[in-house]
């Protein structure tokens, strides 16, 4: 299997504190990897650096195997590499369709094609087609979710970057959007996901890696995380890290 993306030591650092220390990652086309780690391991910087949100200090950053390191933000955007922030990051004062239509921005041009590619992406979230017309400030912290992802898939990615699609929603919420991270993947976008719920999303991953203290610690097949004991030793530096 080729790889979608991939950091070949990648190194971030805020002033004098290294928040990424060498860390090299692969997400296979078509695979949806984790990313696991308690707060402040940093993940997110991870993924910021990836998305030309942060400056990379040193390392490689593949993308189809062009080195894309450096490069901005935009341009990433418009080569398929997406990126859907911790907290949703939606526009509030704007309407559920107008956010995403947003995300169509920089892939279409016909006005046809958009609505065809908008009713693809609202079948993965009929609760959003209810509320085209209402403003993105109104929705629920999952409605927001699923708008947040819908306005990326709008993008068509062809690599999607999620930072904690589970924060701040009910159980019930969760699954939900679980179920349709697991359809993206399925239909063939490759996935990177960072999230702190780890049972969650070594659920629906194919292959994990955790993260302590901006360094990873322990990487392997999903399956071989999801025994309790395993899981444990990892997150606490024992035996299976």
């Amino acid at each position: 299997m080729s790889n979608a993306l991939e950091t070949l030591d990648l190194t971030v650092t805020y002033g004098p504190v290294s928040a990424v220390q060498e860390v090299s990652v692969a997400l296979g086309e078509g695979q949806l990897v984790t990313i696991l780690g308690p707060n402040g391991a940093g993940k997110t910087s991870i993924l910021r650096a990836l998305t030309g949100l942060e400056r990379i200090r040193s390392g490689r950053v593949r993308l189809f195997g062009t080195d894309v390191a450096g490069k901005p933000a935009h341009w990433l955007v418009r080569n398929g590499l997406i990126h859907v922030p911790e907290r949703r990051r939606i526009f509030g004062r704007m309407s559920v369709k107008e956010n995403l239509e947003l995300g169509a921005f920089t892939y279409y041009r016909n006005r046809a094609e958009r609505e065809k590619h908008l009713k693809e992406v609202l079948s993965l979230f009929p609760r959003l087609e209810e509320r085209l017309k209402q403003l993105g400030g109104m929705l629920s912290g999952g409605e927001q979710q699923m708008l947040a992802i819908g306005r990326a898939l709008m993008a068509r990615p062809r690599v999607l970057l999620l930072d904690e699609p589970s924060l701040g929603l009910s159980p019930q919420m969760t699954n939900t959007i679980y179920q349709t991270i697991r359809s993206i993947a399925l239909q063939g976008t490759s996935v990177l996901l960072v999230e702190q719920n780890a049972h969650l999303a070594l659920k629906v991953a194919h292959y994990a890696y955790l993260l302590r203290s901006g360094t990873v610690v322990a990487e392997g097949r999903a399956e071989e995380f999801r025994d309790e004991a395993k899981l444990a030793s990892a997150y606490l530096g024992g035996e299976h890290a």
